[in-house]
């Protein structure tokens, strides 16, 4: 896999980083290819995947054939996280738009014909949102629809922040790329690096909504996301960088906007846990805010750590 030749530009960009996901990635890029047109691209970016993804992107190469074989594009680069991997997309890219689908993930068919068509309604849009299904380990799926935008810039970003009024999923939706190269996902977070981009976007962009699904979407419970290690190394630099990019007047949200992230990681040290982690961020976030560490949600689950066993932990000898 090379770096790929200057090529036309087109409406649409889908990226796929992919990351040790040999076994699903050809899923992924085929729900892209079976509806590829000559209004779009497919860039694929394997971020130095250890396992057999590169055999299986060099299968698919040579296997899949195109009406329009320029707009597909296959690359390598050494790991450095999926922020990185989004990045190096982005620069290939030459669609107005752009849609990350994750490794694991797939697009729905017909979605690209509609995202298209939502596109040519709404030319001066910025960020589009998409419905999509989630797909949980047993099967279920749920639909989720979109949500929309409204209020004005303070509001959107509270809305998006801590209300959870908002919700953007890579895979349904869109971004026009000329707002996410102005604020590119940081490389230095290994997980929520997608959080300060769509807080940027929220705040900066027009927003379209799509009702139909353009996307299925399969959950993990044991992601990156709920991972206690990263979640104590970040939260303090997330916070720095969702506020490092957002005009002036959303700076009196910060202070909350920490509470919020250290009650969080209090949450997942919980939820693996990590006893002393947990007692640790409760006991910050009481001096950060103690009315919002006080709420039940958070005080029940701090009342049941002693209780709490660490992982492997044997019963004591009788």
């Amino acid at each position: 896999m090379t770096e790929p030749a200057p090529h036309c530009h087109c409406l649409l960009s889908v990226i796929i980083p992919t990351y040790n996901y040999a076994k699903v990635v050809g899923r992924a890029i085929r729900s892209v290819t079976d509806q590829i047109n000559e209004s779009c691209e497919l860039i694929v970016i394997d971020d130095g995947s250890q396992d057999e993804t590169s055999d299986v992107l060099n299968e698919i190469a040579s296997s899949i054939h195109l009406d329009y074989p320029s707009r597909r594009h296959f690359v390598r680069q050494k790991n450095a996280g999926p922020a990185a991997a989004r990045n190096h997309g982005l620069r290939l890219a030459s669609g107005q738009f752009v849609l990350f689908l994750d490794a694991d993930d797939e697009l729905l068919p017909g979605a690209i014909d509609t995202i298209l068509g939502c596109i040519e309604q709404h030319p001066e849009a910025g960020l589009i949102l998409g419905a999509h299904l989630d797909r949980f380990p047993d099967g279920r799926e749920r639909l989720v629809s979109p949500t929309p935008i409204r209020g004005d810039l303070r509001q959107r970003v509270e809305d998006y922040l801590f209300k959870k009024k908002i919700s953007i999923q890579h895979g349904a939706c869109i971004f026009r790329r000329a707002l996410v190269m102005a604020r590119p996902y940081p490389e230095h977070l290994r997980q929520t690096e997608d959080i300060p981009v769509f807080a940027y976007l929220v705040a900066n962009a027009t927003p379209a909504l799509v009702s139909h699904p353009v996307a299925r979407i399969n959950k993990h419970p044991g992601s990156l996301r709920h991972n206690a290690a990263h979640a104590k190394a970040s939260h303090r630099t997330l916070v720095d960088e969702v506020f490092a990019t957002l005009p002036e007047e959303c700076a009196g949200l910060r202070n909350a906007y920490e509470t919020k992230r250290i009650l969080s990681v209090f949450r997942i040290c919980y939820e693996a846990r990590d006893i002393e982690g947990a007692r640790h961020y409760y006991r910050m976030a009481l001096r950060a805010n103690w009315r919002r560490a006080l709420r039940w949600k958070y005080l029940s689950k701090y009342l049941r750590l002693p209780f709490r066993k660490t992982p492997g932990a044997r019963p004591p000898s009788r």
